[in-house]
C-alpha cells in the first residue's frame, strides 16, 4: 500500500510539472476542457478523480485529524465532474485560480465533513 502511494504521488508530480509547461494548471483552462466534448469530458473526469484521489492520500499519509471533504461511497467520478464543473461555471471570479485547488474546494463545497 505505501509503495503504491509512493507511486501515484511520484505520478501526481510528473504530471503536475508537465501540467505547469503545458499551462494547463487554470480553471479556464479546465472550463474550456470539460466543456469540449467527450474527449476533453472524460480528460476532465481523469483529472478530478486524480487530484480528490490524491487528497486522500495527502491526507492520510499526514494523518490529518479532519478531513477537507467527506465524498459519500456512493458518488461516482461523473458526478465529481459535474460539481466541479458547475463550480467553475458558479464561480469565474476564481477560474484563474489553480485547478487543483478548484476541485477541492468545489468537493469541500459539497460534500462537507459534519462534525
Amino acid at each position: 500500500m505505501r509503495g503504491q502511494a509512493i507511486l501515484i504521488t511520484a505520478a501526481l508530480t510528473i504530471g503536475s510539472a508537465y501540467a505547469q509547461n503545458a499551462e494547463t494548471t487554470s480553471g479556464n483552462f479546465w472550463h474550456s476542457m470539460c466543456n469540449s466534448g467527450e474527449a476533453g469530458y472524460m480528460a476532465c473526469v481523469n483529472y478530478v478523480t486524480g487530484v480528490l484521489y490524491g487528497a486522500q492520500v495527502a491526507e492520510q499519509s499526514h494523518k490529518q485529524e479532519e478531513p477537507i471533504f467527506c465524498i459519500p461511497k456512493s458518488v461516482n467520478s461523473n458526478q465529481l465532474t459535474d460539481i466541479f464543473r458547475k463550480y467553475l461555471t458558479d464561480h469565474p471570479e476564481q477560474r484563474h485560480m489553480h485547478s487543483a485547488s478548484i476541485v477541492v474546494m468545489s468537493a469541500n463545497q459539497q460534500f462537507p465533513c459534519k462534525p
